[in-house]
């Protein structure tokens, strides 16, 4: 069994002790407060719905109107709720008392007004233990959900420092390459390296922020565009292009919400002896962003799914985008006319 399970359990038990104890306690202390009973019966019904409205205030003060107000800055609200819980109950038991208990138990002649503000007092202790429990439990649950926080804050911070060791140890290494190839002459592979180091970095580093400046994210699809062009023979036949209109300086995107696109568009728009077509465009204005991936769909090639080349695919891009541009975006994928095409309008308002 779970430690909270036992935790559950053992605070279950407490209560059930605490409120049988209670109950007996108050069986005994009615006996002996003078005349009660008018006729011959037992205490049974009476002390047992006082008691069950008692814990109905004590528990949903404690286990309801505490956890759905506290930390949300509605005073006035959970006030008037507990008034009116404990105003509604109180009127409840007496009216039952009165109308019951009182007529057949009681040889005084209490008034209804009498019996409420007897019934208030004792409501009003349990309205104040309700209160205490309900804010010391939260106050409890608070601090280890702090506790964890900080604990997984922590073991996050220590996992991201050993994950840059790799990565320095891999730019050490392609420096290291980029320099020979320069001393060699042989100028295509020092671009090449060139180009990874830059894309990595990117990854690496600036994609760890919430959002980044939009030049750097169109120079890291410029950056991949031609690392893909070296992939490819230069006899192939296939038209590759990437265009920006528009002024794209002091403007900030979420890093990495774009390239999943163009990775999807190299991935299936791309067949060696056949004419291919890619064309990635995007258009700025004011603080909108046109972004459109288009490429050539072959008959014998499966409709791009939802995953790309590196893992991260189009539903990933889905619901990034849904979390950091909620109502502030609008994405349409199709295929038509032997094209593939994605289109992708974007609020960069911040």
């Amino acid at each position: 069994m779970s430690a909270k399970k036992i935790r559950l359990n053992t605070e279950t038990i407490i209560h059930l002790v605490v409120w049988l104890s209670m109950y007996f306690v108050v069986i005994q202390f009615a006996k002996t407060i003078g005349p009660f009973k008018k006729i011959d019966g037992t205490l049974l019904w009476p002390v047992t719905t006082g008691t069950i409205i008692n814990a109905l205030i004590f528990y949903g003060i404690a286990f309801f109107l505490i956890p759905g107000y506290s930390g949300k800055k509605k005073l006035l609200t959970f006030l008037l709720s507990v008034f009116g819980l404990y105003a509604f109950f109180s009127f409840l038991e007496t009216f039952l008392d009165y109308r019951f208990f009182v007529y057949y138990y009681s040889s005084n002649n209490e008034t209804f007004t009498s019996q409420l503000l007897i019934n208030s007092m004792f409501n009003l202790l349990f309205l104040s233990l309700g209160l205490g429990y309900g804010f010391a439990k939260t106050w409890v649950r608070n601090e280890k959900i702090r506790s964890k926080l900080k604990e997984e804050k922590f073991k996050a911070e220590m996992s991201f420092l050993r994950s840059q060791i790799n990565p320095h140890f891999l730019f050490n290494m392609l420096n290291t390459a980029y320099a020979s190839s320069v001393r060699n002459n042989d100028m295509q592979t020092s671009e090449i390296i060139e180009n990874i180091s830059n894309l990595m970095r990117y990854m690496t580093y600036d994609s760890n922020a919430e959002k980044v400046e939009l030049d750097k994210e169109l120079d890291y699809i410029r950056e991949f565009i031609k690392m893909q062009k070296l992939r490819f023979p230069d006899d192939l036949n296939a038209k590759i292009s990437f265009s920006v209109h528009g002024i794209s300086d002091k403007k900030e995107i979420a890093p990495l919400i774009l390239i999943p696109f163009v990775e999807n568009a190299f991935k299936h728009g791309i067949k060696l002896g056949s004419e291919s077509e890619i064309q990635i465009s995007c258009e700025i204005t004011e603080n909108m962003l046109l972004f459109s991936a288009k490429n050539t769909l072959f008959q014998n090639n499966s409709v791009p799914n939802s995953r790309g080349s590196n893992g991260i695919g189009l539903d990933n891009v889905r619901k990034r985008l849904e979390l950091i541009y909620p109502k502030k975006h609008q994405l349409d994928i199709r295929s038509e006319n032997e094209k593939f095409l994605v289109t992708l309008k974007l609020d960069l308002t911040p």
